[in-house]
């Protein structure tokens, strides 16, 4: 388990979150945008460690079109041109912290109607994946919000990383 570190000046090495508790629970509070049902009844150390997977999630799950501002830093963000997280990303990794917390984590993407499920058994192994009948159809589409804050960072399109679920 990571510990949980916020980004900062000093941290850029060793941050493991983009925000902090506090800055989650400003962000949802005025953020009419973020619905997040269970906030207050979710202990502030289980939110910590929301937050990384909620900025794990952000770091991996899409292709950014600039390079890290800093070979040394562990997250993604700062990107090359800028000088410190903007708002978009804090606010990202807030919604999806969010969807975390209420448990709804698949609505951060939705399945396309041209993608269909596909299912191969090997063994004792499942793999489910998605399949489209046409390779410029999208396999998902980003949830609306979320394609707002992220649009000017994600390269070419949706830039989604490939997904696939195994089960056994």
């Amino acid at each position: 388990m990571y510990d949980f570190i916020v980004y900062g000046e000093d941290t850029i090495e060793s941050a493991t979150s983009y925000i902090s508790v506090e800055s989650l629970k400003e962000i949802i509070s005025k953020d009419y945008n973020i619905n997040c049902e269970n906030l207050d009844t979710t202990l502030d150390s289980d939110l910590e460690v929301m937050l990384i997977n909620s900025t794990n999630i952000l770091d991996n799950l899409f292709l950014y079109s600039l390079s890290k501002k800093d070979e040394t830093q562990t997250l993604e963000f700062p990107l090359l041109n800028e000088i410190d997280i903007s708002r978009e990303i804090k606010t990202a990794t807030a919604y999806i912290c969010s969807k975390i917390i209420d448990n709804k984590l698949s609505d951060i993407l939705i399945s396309s109607s041209s993608a269909q499920t596909k299912k191969e058994k090997v063994d004792v192994i499942e793999k489910e994946y998605f399949e489209t009948n046409n390779q410029k159809d999208n396999i998902f589409v980003l949830n609306p919000y979320l394609e707002i804050l992220l649009k000017k960072y994600v390269a070419n399109g949706s830039g989604f990383a490939s997904v696939s679920l195994n089960r056994g």
